[in-house]
């Protein structure tokens, strides 16, 4: 999520988006296992194979300043799942770290937890 993200494009961001909109803490671990099965719950409904949920894995954390939160995905399938992209070939995916859609090809770096787009020429 950042900055320029617009409600109504994907759905897992609009449900943390509203959470914090209405006050809710989500860095507050307490929220942790809520927010986690709300999440599985949409991802359910979506996945061809409603049981790769299971790779569904990530962290909110608040910033050194405590001025902006950030999710932090685990894996590349959870980093697609955030960015609105539901693949159907996962443990592909999940074995070579990338991922080709739209003309791109997604890669996530496991050390750093980030997921790259480079746009194929």
């Amino acid at each position: 999520m950042g900055s320029k993200e617009a409600l109504g494009k994907n759905p897992l961001q609009d449900f943390l988006i509203t959470l914090i909109i209405s006050g809710v803490d989500i860095s507050d671990m307490s929220y942790k296992q809520s927010i986690e099965n709300e999440c599985k719950n949409y991802l359910e409904m979506c996945l061809i194979n409603p049981k790769d949920v299971v790779f569904l894995d990530f962290e909110i954390k608040a910033s050194k300043s405590n001025t902006h939160l950030k999710v932090v995905s685990n894996n590349i399938l959870t980093a697609l799942w955030f960015s609105g992209i539901v693949p159907a070939n996962s443990l592909e995916i999940l074995a070579n770290n990338r991922h080709y859609y739209d003309g791109s090809v997604y890669k996530f770096n496991e050390k750093t937890k980030v997921l790259t787009v480079k746009k194929i020429v």
